[in-house]
């Protein structure tokens, strides 16, 4: 699928807007999965709009080699952060590698919560540090390589590897699991949201 992407890219690139279409069509649902779980349904919405208004503003600046959805979800978290900015406007800046969603006193989760240990994980995602949740969902719900992630958050390879394990960590002690046990429940959450 990612070369197929890479393809409908280079050829919406290239001035074929219905490959520009149809590339939108496929990426929109998992950038609305991206926002569903972090914030209302409205605000949801509109950050989902403003990613693509930002792709297609800027897609032929999108590097092919990067791949589409690594781009689509780096521009999905820099929308994300600025909406948590103009929210907390009368506070301090949200820092997304401290402060969690739950910290930031945001809507409940909604998405995710298909089963009772999706809801669990889902919480507990809800309850780590925003960069480290992001780049767990990037990695097990939009099946994102180590080095799309990276390319996304505009971070070395290294730091996604730790930003992963630090997120396991975490997750395994809220979830009073061992790390074998969060890794499933983890890869189960993921399913249960894709069906």
């Amino acid at each position: 699928m990612v070369d197929d992407e890479r393809a409908l890219l280079a050829a919406w690139q290239d001035g074929d807007h219905e490959a520009g279409g149809e590339l939108l069509r496929r990426t929109m649902p998992a950038v609305r999965r991206f926002f569903a779980n972090k914030v209302d349904v409205v605000a949801a919405e509109d950050l989902a709009q403003r990613t693509f208004e930002a792709l297609v503003r800027l897609r032929d600046d999108v590097p092919l080699q990067a791949g589409v959805r690594a781009y689509l979800f780096g521009v999905a978290r820099l929308e994300l952060l600025r909406h948590l900015d103009e929210w907390r406007r009368r506070g301090a800046r949200f820092d997304p590698l401290v402060t969690s969603l739950q910290d930031s006193g945001m809507g409940p989760v909604s998405a995710v919560a298909q089963s009772e240990a999706s809801a669990r994980v889902a919480a507990a995602l809800r309850q780590i540090p925003l960069d480290f949740q992001l780049t767990a969902e990037m990695f097990y719900w939009q099946d994102l390589s180590v080095a799309e992630i990276a390319s996304a958050l505009a971070v070395p390879t290294g730091t996604v590897k730790s930003r992963l394990a630090r997120a396991r960590g975490l997750l395994a002690g809220l979830l009073a699991v061992g790390d074998d046990e969060t890794e499933a429940l983890l890869i189960a959450a993921a399913r249960a949201d894709r069906s």
